[in-house]
Formats: structure tokens, C-alpha cells, sequence
């Protein structure tokens, strides 16, 4: 199994805190949008890892670094995301934003939390993957139970009460986590090309452009404004 890489903008430092959670998200639409949006430098969304239907694996953001996906207020209690309203112990307890210290998938779906069996598969392998990862980068024995695979209904039950979905597999996913099987993990890591299309004088063509080539899969949209060329 493949991870392709893609770049964005819309991370930044986890300031000291060492990721020891994984928080599983739904996409709500096709996967194609999801990625153009994370890309999208004034979505200031991200996730660190996608998983769409087929079982592609894609990633925007190192484990290192903080993905802007889940995050939790931690000064105003009358906001819905605040940390306090979260249904998760760790995430009421640690009182701060649950982005510092979680890895977040997302998986392409409707709202159901169903996932196919090759999404499930690719699913299975990256959270493998990802749980390497964390012993290889900070000595970090991650603990595969229900408190630390988690869903962004428990960090923001009000917003989010149905992500990733009723029907999510955690117990499948923590049943073959804890068995022994060894699943191995290809990262794609060839050089990424960026192509220009074109410049416009109006942003309505800009706009008409990018839609075009979002309609036919491409991972497009506005990336600057020139004064004068």
C-alpha cells in the first residue's frame, strides 16, 4: 500500500506535546473535495492522513506537526468546542487544544461511518504505519484501545456529533490492531510538479477555471494575485 504525499500550508508546531492519539474523521463528501480543501491555504483546515474508498492513502501533514482538525477552545466555556464538553477523559483532563497531541485520519464518506473493505484495509495499514511512526520518532508505545482511537464526536460532541459516523469500525480496527499480523507500508515519496495553467485579469475566469479542472479530479485553486505582469 501506497501513502502519495501532497503539500499544504495549513499546519504548524505541537509545542512540546507528543502525539498519543488517533482521531478518525468522515469526510461528509467525495475525497477529491476534501483534498483540495486541505490544500487550500485559506481553508485553514487539514487533516494528516486521507483515506478514500478505493484504499488510497494520501498525506498533507508529517506526525510532527500539527494538522488543523480537531481543534479544541480552551478560554471560552460557552463555546461549543471547548475542551470541556469533550465525552473523552484524556481530552477534559490535558485542557488544552486536542490538535497538539492527536493524529487525524480522515476517511472518505457519507455520514454513515461504513467503510469499503479496501478502505477499511488501507485504514488498518496506516494506523500500523502511523503507530511505527510514533515509536520511531518519540520512543512512544501507543496504547490501541477506545481512549486513544477516538472519533471527533468525543473532542466536539456538539459540532461534530455524527463524525466519523454511527457505524465507524473501532472495534474491528482495534481487534486487528492488537493482533500480530505485520501489514507492510510503501510511501510514495517521488517529487511532487506543480503546474500553472494560466493568468486571468477577472477572478470570475480564475474561478471558472479552477472549477473546470476540480470537475475532472485536479487538485485546483486561486494561489496568488500579481498586480501587473
Amino acid at each position: 500500500m501506497k501513502i502519495t504525499e501532497y503539500t499544504t500550508t495549513n499546519m504548524s508546531s505541537r509545542q512540546g506535546w507528543i502525539p498519543d492519539m488517533i482521531c478518525c474523521h468522515q469526510t461528509s463528501g467525495a475525497a477529491k473535495s476534501a483534498i483540495n480543501w486541505f490544500r487550500n491555504p485559506t481553508s485553514k483546515v487539514s487533516a494528516h492522513f486521507l483515506v478514500d474508498k478505493s484504499g488510497n492513502i494520501f498525506n498533507f501533514v508529517p506526525i510532527e506537526k500539527m494538522a488543523w482538525a480537531n481543534g479544541s477552545n480552551t478560554t471560552d466555556e460557552t463555546l461549543p468546542y471547548h475542551f470541556s464538553k469533550s465525552t473523552s477523559e484524556i481530552v477534559r483532563e490535558r485542557k488544552t487544544n486536542a490538535n497538539f497531541y492527536t493524529v487525524s485520519i480522515e476517511f472518505e464518506n457519507d455520514d454513515t461511518g461504513i467503510l469499503t473493505e479496501p478502505q477499511y484495509r488501507s485504514g488498518l495499514s496506516l494506523m500500523k504505519h502511523i503507530i511505527n511512526e510514533l515509536k520511531n520518532i518519540y520512543g512512544l508505545d501507543f496504547q490501541v484501545d477506545r481512549e486513544h482511537i477516538i472519533g471527533h464526536s468525543e473532542i466536539n460532541p456538539t459540532q461534530k456529533a455524527d463524525c466519523p459516523g454511527k457505524d465507524f469500525p473501532f472495534e474491528r480496527f482495534i481487534k486487528n490492531l492488537n493482533s500480530k499480523e505485520e501489514t507492510p507500508i510503501e510511501i510514495d515519496r517521488s517529487p511532487l510538479y506543480c503546474v500553472q495553467v494560466g493568468l486571468y485579469r477577472k477572478l470570475d475566469d480564475a474561478a471558472e477555471m479552477v472549477e473546470k479542472l476540480k470537475n475532472v479530479g485536479v487538485a485546483a485553486y486561486i494561489t496568488d494575485m500579481f498586480e501587473d505582469v
